[in-house]
């Protein structure tokens, strides 16, 4: 249990092969937006107390309407940009283990990423993918020997686990 709270990302470590690299920052000092009530392998879950002033509302996919293929990450990876889309492809989908963390391979292909962060970093986990205007997944780990390419999980796996 615990609050969220806004952060401020400060710099990043690059990821290199062997070396998966991380988002460094520090907590805002600000109100508590909201209270988490669990944190398990299948995500961070709890209530916020308003809905964004931007942004839109995303339903989310049926694990059966995933195709391989371009998507988008949406991540923060420093405080000017705020929230932004990078390019990636799912690789592979594993549509019949329902309780895995590791429903998908993601690669990163957006060049403005790849040069910012090397590929995924520790921080980035949870990162919301987007494909075909609905809400696929999100980012769970990183391969370390290659850290352009990482797994996710299944939205619709996500949402069994709610309260």
């Amino acid at each position: 249990n615990g609050d969220i709270v806004p952060i401020r990302i400060t710099s990043v470590v690059k990821s290199m092969c062997g070396h998966p690299g991380t988002l460094c920052g520090s907590f805002a000092d600000s109100d508590a937006e909201g209270t988490l009530s669990q944190n398990s392998e299948h995500g961070v879950y709890g209530k916020i107390n308003a809905l964004p002033q931007q942004g839109e509302l995303i339903p989310v996919a049926f694990r059966q309407e995933i195709v391989r293929g371009a998507a988008q990450l949406i991540c923060t990876i420093d405080d000017t940009s705020g929230p932004c889309a990078y390019n990636v492809e799912i690789e592979d989908i594993s549509y019949n283990d329902r309780q895995s963390v590791k429903n998908m391979v993601i690669h990163i292909t957006d060049e403005r990423l790849l040069r910012q962060t090397g590929g995924i970093v520790q921080g980035m986990s949870g990162s919301p993918i987007l494909q075909n205007g609905q809400l696929a997944g999100a980012l769970t780990h990183v391969f370390i020997n290659d850290p352009t390419r990482g797994y996710a999980v299944f939205a619709e796996t996500m949402t069994a686990f709610t309260d």
